[in-house]
């Protein structure tokens, strides 16, 4: 059973070949576009802010459960970890590195 307080963050470690992606989502939490700035294009960093600020309003204004705002939230890390991979250098997407 998630709490309120258990509720407040939801952070997923994406492990990636050679490195690691922490992102947390929550109302007291920095955006993602600070935590991840120059990991992922700023298009995609402004969309996800506007996705984690609307998740975390509805959340502290009670019109979501934390079941269903950590479900949310997971969508959006899983997003994230996409993006990051999918924008990364060959070594995060399993490829050799050129010699």
């Amino acid at each position: 059973m998630t709490t309120k307080k258990n509720a407040a963050r939801s952070t997923l470690l994406a492990e990636a070949a050679c490195s690691t992606l922490r992102l947390e989502i929550g109302p007291l939490c920095d955006a993602p576009s600070k935590q991840l700035a120059g990991k992922i294009p700023d298009d995609e960093l402004k969309h996800l802010d506007k996705d984690a600020d609307a998740l975390s309003r509805l959340y502290v204004r009670g019109h979501l459960t934390s079941t269903e705002w950590s479900k949310a939230g997971r969508r959006i890390i899983e997003k994230a970890t996409k993006l990051y991979v999918s924008n990364a250098p060959g070594e995060r997407r399993g490829e050799q590195p050129a010699t």
